[in-house]
């Protein structure tokens, strides 16, 4: 091999080491870009998706209560629409995250979100319920009370006039009371059941219900007094007064009804609420945990390029040296194995000035011109001590013969 192709080799190998070495830093480098692209592309947005879940959560559950408490239908309106707003942003979490302990993380998300609903769907339907039958209610017990006051004002005058009870004969009198004492009795229980049904509302309480029932048949009760007691035209009245009645208590059970659900429902709603919160809080504290993990698989290929790069440089110098060790000993051996006979054959000596150089290279070539050269020498010195010897006899002879 000639020395230009050792050199190129020479090179190729260097080169080689290098490559390997960028190869392995590159592929260190991507290792690191990925565990950053995934830290980027899926636990980070998908802990901010959670975040957002959680608030948005807390957010409707005041909504709704806002509207139990006071009835404002901007309340209502903004509990409908951070419901949808939860639901497109579960689904979205849920088309992202792949994982089995994700999705089953998600899956008692949406469980308890179907409770959460439901409660929710209830306390907002009780409020409406409850808002129908108070205008009902109210409008029923101004009407009734309007109607038995035209009896009351037939035998109790208002502004302080005379009672035209004394005029009434006497053997009609108890029928005048009776009448009176029965339209009283409906006044006061009907607003009686209307402050029952009120309280119930605000307060359930299964001993208010008791107290509609009792005041319920007490009304009936009284109606029945003053129907038998009234006249004609009281009795007129007092049937319009029974369908009033009819539809006040309607009303009112429907209130009562309303309260119930209401009962079990701020009872189950927060419960859900609380518990989404705990999930979510959950499923946040696995995303960050996914986080970390990240970020420690970052380090740690980072580490390992470090160390990868530092070994393979390591080995990339000592096989670098190697290699220019040998390559140059496989020149400067005969190089200096030919100065020496050089300088042999400088003083005279060429005896064991032979050279062999076991390549195929430049240095053959020199080191066969250096014996081709040493065997000139050699020649020419064995013919200069042949004239010599000539030279001698000669001048003998002259000598000899003068």
């Amino acid at each position: 091999m000639r020395i230009r192709t050792k050199l190129v080799a020479y090179f190729l190998i260097i080169a080689s080491l290098v490559a390997m070495l960028g190869g392995a830093a590159y592929s260190r480098v991507r290792s690191i870009d990925k565990s950053v692209q995934d830290l980027a592309d899926n636990a980070i947005p998908r802990l901010q998706l959670a975040e957002r879940l959680s608030q948005t959560q807390r957010e409707q559950q005041m909504a709704a209560l806002s509207y139990v408490a006071s009835g404002r239908p901007e309340d209502r309106q903004r509990y409908l629409d951070l419901s949808e707003r939860f639901d497109a942003e579960l689904a979205k979490l849920k088309a992202e995250d792949s994982s089995d302990e994700g999705k089953a993380l998600l899956a008692e998300i949406s469980a308890e979100r179907a409770k959460f609903t439901q409660a929710g769907s209830q306390l907002l339907t009780s409020r409406d319920t409850v808002d129908r039958s108070t205008t009902s209610l109210r409008s029923r017990y101004e009407e009734m009370v309007q109607q038995l006051n035209k009896i009351r004002q037939r035998f109790v005058p208002t502004g302080g006039a005379a009672s035209d009870v004394g005029a009434v004969p006497v053997s009609l009198r108890n029928q005048v009371n009776d009448l009176l004492l029965g339209t009283e009795g409906m006044l006061h229980q009907v607003a009686r059941e209307f402050q029952i049904a009120n309280a119930f509302v605000l307060s359930p309480d299964d001993a208010l219900k008791e107290e509609l029932n009792t005041a319920s048949t007490l009304f009936s009760s009284s109606l029945q007094v003053a129907y038998n007691a009234g006249g004609s035209e009281d009795r007129v009245i007092l049937q319009g007064v029974q369908g009033s009645m009819r539809a006040f208590e309607t009303s009112a059970r429907a209130m009562i009804n309303a309260g119930d659900v209401s009962r079990r429902a701020r009872g189950a709603f927060p419960e859900a609420s609380d518990r989404i919160s705990g999930q979510l809080a959950g499923y946040v504290e696995r995303q960050s945990a996914q986080m970390t993990s990240a970020k420690e698989d970052s380090t740690s290929a980072v580490s390992g390029a470090e160390f990868q790069i530092t070994i393979i440089s390591l080995i990339a110098f000592a096989v670098a040296g190697l290699a220019g060790w040998i390559f140059a000993g496989t020149i400067t051996k005969p190089i200096i194995r030919l100065r020496d006979a050089a300088d042999r054959v400088s003083t005279g000596d060429v005896t064991d000035v032979d050279i062999d150089v076991d390549s195929n290279d430049e240095l053959a070539d020199l080191a066969a011109s250096f014996r081709r050269m040493v065997a000139s020498i050699k020649f020419l010195m064995m013919r200069g001590d042949g004239r010599d010897d000539d030279e001698e006899e000669a001048g003998y002879t002259l000598r000899a013969a003068s």
